[in-house]
């Protein structure tokens, strides 16, 4: 059993989609969550990089999951990381989480 928070991503087959949750199999509660996220390739053997991007995300709790990116399997050509940080009430980092796939 996982004791931190963690990333997981599941396929869609379906739906040609894929998602990415975070996880909090604590009992904390995060007020607040920020992400960091961008992805590279290498085309041509030449690297390919996209934009990062962040995104803020409200309270994560106790035992909860949140949705942190949704997309079409195509994007799975790139490699894809995420950097997540959990705030407490007081705005502080209280948590880090590395992601990638």
């Amino acid at each position: 059993m996982k004791t931190k928070p963690y990333a997981k991503l599941t396929k869609i087959e379906k739906e040609y989609k894929f998602q990415v949750h975070l996880f909090n199999p604590t009992e904390n509660i995060y007020a607040k969550v920020l992400m960091e996220s961008g992805a590279y390739t290498f085309f041509d053997e030449k690297l390919v990089t996209t934009e990062t991007i962040n995104k803020e995300f409200g309270e994560l709790i106790p035992n909860g999951s949140l949705l942190v990116d949704e997309s079409d399997l195509g994007e799975l050509d790139y490699k894809i990381w995420y950097k997540f940080q959990l705030l407490n009430n007081e705005g502080e980092i209280v948590e880090q989480v590395d992601y990638s796939i």
